[in-house]
C-alpha cells in the first residue's frame, strides 16, 4: 500500500486463510507472478494464471541451480507449469524470449490518477526497488557514473531516488501513494535505465511518471516509448545523458514541452482501458477452461466460446485419458466431461451420470457455446439415443477416440453407425480395417500423449458449417493488439512527397492515422478484411473499403496513390504475385510500394522443425493465418514474377547478437540442427525476424506497358486510363 493504493474491489487475506481457501476450491482463478510462486499453488483447484514479468534471459543470468544446467532446468519447471497455467506475457519481447503460447497484456496507466506535472523542483527522479542488486537489468554501475558526475567529471546531480535499495543509503522507499505522485509531478524529470539484452524500455514507474507528465531521459532500448526530442531523450553515450539531464534542470519551460508530449504517447500507447478489457478476458478464460462448472455455472467467454472442444472422457480409461486431455489443452480450449469417475481422479469441468449418453452430454455444454467438435474417450461408444435427439450433439463434428480398458486385450467390438460418430480414432488395429480408411485411422494407445493429441486434432471431422475465408481470419479469438499495431517502424520509408496513400490491411487504422497526424496534408486510404476493425479505420482514414485485396475491385478513387503500404499482408495471400501486380497498376508515376513481412529464416523456425515441430501461434512468424512463408531471397523471386524493381530489402527488426550470438567458431546449434562457418550475412540472415522492403514499377516500364500490366490483371478500367495517357504508344497500340 506504500507504493500503489490497492482497488476498492481487492481484500487482502491472510495467508493461512486464502491457501485454506484454495485447497477448498473457493476461488475461480489463482494469479502466480513468478515461476515460484506458481510453483507454490500448482496443486490448488481452480483456474491458474502465470504472469510472466521478466524476461527469461535475465532469470537464466541469475539462477542458481545447485551445479544444474540452468537452461534445462528452466525448461523442465515452464514444460512442468504449463500442464496448468495460462501464461500472460506483459511485453511482446517477453513472450519472443520465452517462446511460449500465451497472451500478451501491456501495462496500462490511468491518466485520470496520473497528471498535475509542475516539475519545479529541479531534481531528477529515479523510482525502483533493488536496483543494485540487479544490475544486470538495471546497469547500477552506469546509473551512478551519469549522476554522479562519472563520465565528465562534473558533481553530483541533484536527485532523489524512491524504492528498497539497501546498497543506497540515501534511498527511501516513498511514504505513501501520495507521496509517489507528488514526485511525479514536483520533480523535473525521471530517469530511467534497462539493458535491452535483458530488459524492456519500460517500467510502471516510468510509464506513470510520464502519463503525469514528466520528460524522461533514458538509455536508448527498442521498446522504449522515450522518443528522442520529442517526448524526452534517449542515447547509450552516458555523456550525453548526462548532459539532457543538464539541460532539462536548467530550462523548465523545454521540461513542460516534453512532458505535455509524454504524457500524450504513454496514455495513447498503454491505455488502461485495453489493460482492463484484455485481464477480464484471460481470467474469464482460464475460469472457464480450469474450473468445474458446480463452482461457476456462467457462460463461456466470448473469445472461445466456438473454438472449444468438448472432450469427454470414461472413467475407465481416465489414467490414459486425462494426460491427453492435458495435452489437447496446451493446443486448443477443452471444456472437459467425465462419467464413470472415481474419487481418485482428477475432477472434470462437468461430472456426468453413470448412466450417460447423448442427452446427458448436451446438459454439459456451456451456455452459448457452439464447440468445434466433440471427442469422446471411451472404450464403449454411445450408440443409442442417437446424437439426434439432442440438438447440439447433431450440430456438433463427432470423432470416437476408442481404447480398451486393457492395453493388453483389445477385442473386437461393433463399429458405431457414422450418425452416431463421423469419425473413429481406434487402439484396435484390426477393427480399424473392418471401416472405410476415410473414416478410421489406428493409434498408439500407449504413444506419448502430445502425440495422441496432434493426431486427435488432424482427425476431426470437418465443422458442420465450414467458415468463409473472411471468417477463418476474423473469427479466430485475434487478440485486440493485432489490429491496433501502431507500426512506426515503417514510417521511415513513406517518401517525404507522398501525398496520397494506400494502406492494404489497414487493421483499425493506427498507422494511418499516425501518417495524418504528422502530415495534415497527406489522404491516406485503407482496405481492410475485417469488418469491425474497418468500422474503427473509417473514423481515422480518408476513405476504407471492406474486403480482400484478391478479391475485390479497386473503385476509380484507388489509384494514382504516390505510396502504398502492405504492412505484413502478403503472407496471407493466395496469390501474393498477382496482387502485387493489381497493387502496382494503381500507383502513380514514380510511385512506391512498402512492405514488410516476417522472415521464415529466423533462427526459432529452423530450430523448430529440427525438433520435428510445426506449431502455429496466434500471431508472430507462425501466425496460424499465415498462407505464405518468405525469405530474403524468395522475396526477391516474388518481386521478379510481379515485374517490380526493389529499392531496399533489409532487416525491420532483429534478434539481438547477446540473444543470439556468434560464437567464434562461427557454429550456431539450432534445436537439434548445426550449422558451421556462418558468414556475417547468413548469420544476419538467422537473426533477422522481420523485413522491409521497398519495390517500384520496372524503370523500363512506360505507360503503355503499366497499362498492359493493369489489363493483364484485370483492371479494365485502370488500362484503358493508362492507355489513353500514354504517350509512349501509337493511336493503333492504344486500341
Amino acid at each position: 500500500e506504500a507504493f500503489r493504493p490497492l482497488p476498492p474491489t481487492l481484500t487482502l487475506v491472510p495467508e493461512n486463510e486464502w491457501r485454506k481457501r484454495a485447497q477448498s476450491g473457493y476461488y475461480d482463478v489463482i494469479i502466480a507472478h513468478n515461476e515460484n510462486n506458481a510453483l507454490d499453488v500448482i496443486n490448488y483447484r481452480g483456474g491458474k494464471i502465470l504472469v510472466l514479468h521478466n524476461r527469461r534471459s535475465f532469470i537464466l543470468v541469475n539462477a542458481n541451480t545447485g551445479g544444474l544446467d540452468p537452461v534445462q532446468t528452466h525448461d523442465d519447471l515452464m514444460e512442468l507449469l504449463s500442464a496448468r497455467f495460462d501464461f500472460v506475457f506483459i511485453s511482446e519481447s517477453k513472450q519472443s524470449d520465452y517462446g511460449l503460447p500465451g497472451r500478451i497484456i501491456l501495462p496500462g496507466v490511468d491518466g485520470s490518477v496520473f497528471n498535475g506535472y509542475i516539475g519545479t523542483d529541479a531534481r531528477v527522479l529515479r523510482v525502483g526497488n533493488l536496483i543494485a542488486e540487479r544490475t544486470h537489468m538495471f546497469d547500477a554501475a552506469f546509473q551512478q557514473a551519469v549522476l554522479q558526475g562519472g563520465p565528465t567529471g562534473k558533481p553530483p546531480l541533484p536527485s532523489v531516488t524512491l524504492g528498497q535499495n539497501p546498497a543506497w543509503p540515501d534511498s527511501r522507499p516513498s511514504a505513501d501513494f501520495n507521496d509517489l505522485l507528488n514526485h511525479y509531478r514536483t520533480l523535473r524529470c525521471y530517469f530511467h535505465v534497462t539493458r535491452e539484452e535483458y530488459e524492456d524500455g519500460y517500467n510502471l514507474s516510468l510509464l506513470e511518471a510520464m502519463a503525469t507528465g514528466m520528460p524522461a531521459v533514458a538509455l536508448s532500448n527498442a521498446t522504449s516509448p522515450v522518443e528522442d526530442g520529442v517526448n524526452g531523450f534517449h542515447s547509450f553515450d552516458p555523456a550525453v545523458l548526462r548532459e539532457r539531464l543538464e539541460l532539462l534542470l536548467e530550462n523548465h519551460d523545454l521540461a513542460l514541452g516534453l512532458g505535455k508530449q509524454a504524457r500524450e504517447s504513454v496514455l495513447d500507447r498503454f491505455p488502461i482501458s485495453r489493460f482492463a478489457a484484455l485481464w477480464k478476458e484471460a481470467i474469464e478464460e482460464a475460469a472457464d477452461r480450469f474450473i468445474p462448472a458446480d463452482y461457476r455455472p456462467k457462460p463461456l467467454a466470448p473469445s472461445i466460446q466456438n473454438r472449444m472442444l468438448v472432450v469427454c472422457t470414461d472413467g475407465r480409461v481416465y489414467d490414459r485419458a486425462w494426460p491427453i486431455v492435458q495435452a489437447l489443452r496446451q493446443k486448443a480450449p477443452v471444456w472437459h466431461v467425465g462419467y464413470n469417475l472415481s474419487e481418485k481422479a482428477w475432477p472434470p469441468q462437468m461430472a456426468l451420470a453413470d448412466s450417460s449418453g447423448w442427452r446427458a452430454l448436451e446438459q454439459a455444454i456451456p451456455q452459448g457455446c457452439t464447440p468445434r467438435a466433440i471427442v469422446h474417450i471411451t472404450p464403449e461408444p454411445w450408440t443409442l439415443p442417437n446424437p439426434a435427439e439432442a440438438f447440439c450433439c447433431a450440430q456438433t463434428a463427432r470423432l470416437l477416440v476408442r481404447m480398451a480398458t486393457d492395453m493388453r486385450h483389445e477385442t473386437m467390438v461393433p463399429v458405431p453407425p457414422p450418425e452416431a460418430y463421423e469419425r473413429i480414432l481406434d487402439s484396435n488395429a484390426h477393427a480399424v480395417q473392418a471401416i472405410s480408411m476415410d473414416r478410421a485411422h489406428w493409434f498408439k494407445a500407449d504413444a506419448d500423449p502430445d502425440l495422441i493429441a496432434s493426431q486427435i486434432l488432424r482427425c476431426l471431422p470437418p465443422s458442420k458449417t465450414p467458415p468463409s475465408p473472411t471468417q477463418s481470419l476474423c473469427e479466430r479469438g485475434k487478440h485486440h493488439l493485432y489490429y491496433e499495431a501502431p507500426r512506426t517502424e515503417l514510417l521511415q520509408y513513406i517518401p517525404a512527397e507522398a501525398k496520397k496513400i494506400l494502406d492494404v490491411g489497414c487493421a483499425t487504422g493506427v498507422f494511418g492515422e499516425i501518417l495524418k497526424k504528422q502530415r495534415p496534408k497527406c489522404m491516406v486510404f485503407g482496405i481492410e478484411l475485417n469488418p469491425n476493425a474497418a468500422a474503427t479505420a473509417q473514423n481515422r482514414l480518408d476513405q476504407v473499403i471492406i474486403g480482400d485485396i484478391e478479391d475485390l475491385d479497386l473503385p476509380a478513387s484507388f489509384s494514382n496513390f504516390d505510396c502504398i503500404v502492405c504492412a505484413d499482408v502478403l503472407e496471407h495471400l493466395r496469390n501474393p504475385a498477382t496482387a502485387l501486380r493489381k497493387l502496382a497498376a494503381r500507383l502513380a508515376p514514380n510511385g512506391r510500394i512498402v512492405i514488410s513481412v516476417p522472415n521464415a529464416q529466423f533462427y526459432e523456425v529452423p530450430a523448430m522443425l529440427s525438433s520435428g515441430n510445426w506449431t502455429y501461434a496466434w500471431a508472430g512468424i507462425m501466425d496460424e493465418t499465415h498462407r505464405q512463408f518468405f525469405t530474403k531471397r524468395n522475396l526477391e523471386d516474388l518481386f521478379q514474377q510481379a515485374e517490380l524493381d526493389w529499392l531496399v530489402i533489409e532487416p525491420l527488426s532483429s534478434a539481438s547478437e547477446s540473444l543470439f550470438p556468434l560464437p567464434e567458431d562461427r557454429t550456431v546449434h539450432l534445436g537439434r540442427l548445426t550449422l558451421t562457418g556462418l558468414s556475417d550475412a547468413e548469420y544476419q540472415s538467422l537473426r533477422t525476424y522481420q523485413y522491409a522492403a521497398v519495390v517500384t514499377l520496372k524503370k523500363t516500364q512506360g505507360q503503355f506497358e503499366q497499362a498492359q500490366a493493369a489489363y493483364d490483371a484485370g483492371e479494365w478500367q485502370e488500362a484503358y486510363r493508362l492507355a489513353e495517357q500514354a504517350e509512349d504508344a501509337s493511336p493503333a497500340d492504344r486500341l
